[in-house]
């Protein structure tokens, strides 16, 4: 519409001055004295006349052809901006187009920023909520670890309490038999001492000895086995393996005890270990268990000995053994458990 009225506003103007040309053109006042004058001249002048009207006619005649030309180079300039400006036009209602489109998304995107925003707040509220409510649980699982831990020591105490006092009685007891049997079996025999065997064995030869320090250490030594076996029964420990294993079950090894060795039986006083194997673990070969430093800071290697078999360990920083059972501490503090039995090599 805009390129129409411009063209049209264009070509009016070219028309109006084209019509006031030829306006003054016919009205010109020295071409109407020439033609009062016409009757007084004679033929010559006439004819003169007539050749310059004609010449003039010529040149008007071209100034009009130039004048068409140029006009006809306006017009053809004029259709060219008004195809020109037909385009731009199509263009700026395309980009006006594609800039309601982008305002809309933009106006969708925010929408969506704002509701991303508040999913995000309720986000991080629930996982501080969880964080708070995490602590808490956190919490009284300590707490319920704390007295289960009291608990057990209390318990150990207490057992240890029983344990020895059991030992005491049942070493009174033995000597005490001892005592009587001696006595009677003097009255019996005219004063000849008892001999006695403490390890049944055919391999071995037998040994007599009289009430006095050996006799005490081997009563000592039973009595013990028989308080160890009955604090086993109580805590539901005594297993064959646990009984022929080189530590006490529950025994913790850590940086301090680095260097240490053990042979099974572990209840066993060392004097009477090899008996005490032979009597009942006779079926498997002796275990030794090493705890000793692998060259490494705060770290340390275990080493199981069975015959030609063992099992190793390195990086360590603490263990734990239940008969053929083990625990393992790495230097993260992470624990894992391992059958010493099936693992050696």
């Amino acid at each position: 519409n805009n390129a129409s009225a411009a063209t049209k506003l264009l070509l009016s103007q070219s028309s109006t001055t084209n019509l006031k040309k030829s306006v003054s053109f016919s009205m010109d006042e020295e071409e109407k004295k020439e033609a009062e004058m016409d009757h007084e001249r004679s033929r010559e002048e006439l004819l003169s006349k007539v050749a310059r009207l004609n010449q003039l006619l010529k040149e008007r005649e071209q100034q009009l052809v130039t004048e068409k030309d140029k006009r006809k180079k306006k017009e053809k300039n004029l259709l060219k901006l008004a195809k020109e400006l037909k385009k731009r036009n199509a263009l700026r209602e395309e980009d006006m187009s594609r800039k309601e489109e982008l305002e809309r998304k933009a106006e969708f995107l925010e929408h969506h920023w704002v509701l991303a925003q508040k999913e995000l707040e309720q986000s991080q509220q629930l996982q501080e909520e969880r964080k708070v409510e995490h602590n808490r649980i956190l919490e009284e699982e300590r707490s319920k670890h704390a007295k289960d831990l009291s608990d057990a020591e209390k318990r150990i105490a207490e057992l240890k309490k029983a344990h020895a006092n059991q030992c005491d009685d049942l070493c009174r007891e033995v000597l005490k038999a001892n005592l009587d049997a001696d006595r009677l079996h003097g009255q019996l025999n005219d004063g000849t001492v008892r001999q006695t065997e403490f390890f049944s064995n055919p391999n071995k030869t037998r040994s007599s000895f009289r009430l006095g320090p050996t006799l005490a250490i081997g009563v000592t030594f039973a009595s013990l086995f028989a308080a160890s076996l009955y604090v086993a029964n109580q805590m539901e420990m005594l297993t064959h393996d646990v009984l022929c294993g080189p530590v006490m079950p529950g025994l913790v090894l850590k940086k301090e005890h680095a260097g240490v060795s053990f042979d099974a039986p572990f209840w066993a006083p060392e004097s009477f270990k090899a008996e005490a194997y032979e009597l009942l673990c006779s079926e498997v070969p002796p275990t030794q268990l090493y705890w000793e430093s692998d060259g490494k800071q705060d770290t340390h290697r275990l080493t199981v000995q069975r015959g030609d078999k063992s099992f190793r360990k390195t990086g360590l920083t603490k263990s734990k053994m239940f008969g053929n059972n083990v625990r393992l501490w790495n230097k993260k503090g992470l624990a894992e458990d391992y059958d010493v039995t099936s693992r050696m090599s």
